[in-house]
C-alpha cells in the first residue's frame, strides 16, 4: 500500500480488511494518539450508486491539566472527519473529476475554513 501525506504527516498504508483501506500516522508514539485514515468504495447494483467513504480520526493529544476545559471535566474529544460521497457508478470519468474539483474548491473556501475554525456556518 501507499503512504498518504496530510499536513506534512505520513499516513502509512496497513492494508485492506473487509473492503476498508487503513492508513496510520504514528508520530505520537502512543497508540491512543495515532491518527487513522480509512477509505472504502462500495457499489450498489440495485441503485447503480457507488458509495465512497473516507474517515479521518484525529485524537486530541494528551494535555496538561491547565490546558483542559476546566477542572473535573472530561478531556477534549477526538475529532472525526467523515466524507461520504454517493455517485452514480455509470457516470463518466470527466463528471467524477468535476466532483473532485468541486470538493477541493469547497475545502479551500473561507466559508468551509470558517465553519471549522470559528465554528460558524458559512455565509
Amino acid at each position: 500500500m501507499s503512504t498518504i501525506v496530510l499536513d506534512s504527516l505520513n499516513y502509512v498504508g496497513e492494508g485492506l480488511l473487509n473492503g476498508i483501506s487503513r492508513f496510520v500516522e504514528r508520530s505520537a508514539g502512543v497508540a491512543r494518539f495515532f491518527r487513522v485514515l480509512t477509505n472504502s468504495v462500495n457499489y450498489n447494483k440495485t441503485s447503480e450508486r457507488t458509495n465512497v467513504k473516507w474517515k479521518l480520526v484525529l485524537p486530541f493529544p494528551s494535555a496538561t491539566p491547565e490546558e483542559c476545559p476546566c477542572d473535573g471535566t472530561i478531556p477534549y474529544a477526538d475529532t472525526i472527519v467523515n466524507i461520504d460521497i454517493r455517485v452514480d457508478g455509470r457516470a463518466p470519468v470527466a463528471y467524477r473529476e468535476d466532483i473532485v474539483d468541486a470538493i477541493q474548491s469547497l475545502v479551500a473556501t473561507a466559508q468551509f475554513t470558517g465553519s471549522i475554525e470559528a465554528l460558524t456556518p458559512g455565509t
